[in-house]
């Protein structure tokens, strides 16, 4: 419903401001369960000093929770999940999400920003979805002006990087 909305103009992005540890700790506690299912280590490093965001806190989870539960889902047996928050170089806010799992190929990356779009289709059924968060993600991101990256390699690993504009952050009031 959300892709759809975005995908014909209507959704907008609230004005939040919000607290980026407590972003990822809400963002842990939902993904906690899934990961000790797993036997998935997660680790979390926030950068100190760090602004707040501008933007839709609700929207903002989600971009974490697609990323954390993509991480988390494609460990196999175990392995560990970090996710780092820290300033980008523009002045802006970068997310990473890295994984130890079975990574992907180029081809896939391309496939797995496309609506629908699954990556190791010998593999699916292992990993439950259809193929919307990633997608998802992207628009969510480009909502707020950022742009999402990632990088793997097969058998490795993948991280994803959110890079959010300095525009949307937002000096911390004492």
């Amino acid at each position: 419903m959300d892709l759809s909305k975005i995908e014909a103009g209507k959704m907008e992005i609230e004005n939040d401001i919000v607290d980026i540890p407590t972003l990822v700790d809400d963002a842990f506690l939902v993904i906690a369960e899934q990961a000790k299912n797993n036997n998935v280590r997660l680790h979390h490093i926030i950068e100190n000093g760090l602004p707040n965001l501008r933007g839709s806190e609700v929207k903002l989870r989600q971009v974490l929770l697609n990323l954390l539960s993509n991480a988390v889902k494609c460990i196999r047996d175990s392995g560990q999940v970090n996710l780092t928050a820290q300033c980008a170089r523009d002045g802006g806010i970068s997310f990473s999400v890295a994984d130890t799992g079975i990574g992907m190929s180029q081809a896939d990356i391309a496939v797995a920003f496309e609506a629908f779009g699954q990556t190791h289709s010998k593999t699916s059924r292992r990993f439950d979805g259809a193929g919307l968060g990633l997608p998802l993600t992207k628009r969510l991101v480009e909502l707020h002006g950022g742009d999402i990256h990632i990088e793997s390699t097969e058998g490795v690993g993948t991280t994803v990087t959110v890079t959010l504009p300095a525009s949307r952050a937002v000096a911390k009031t004492a």
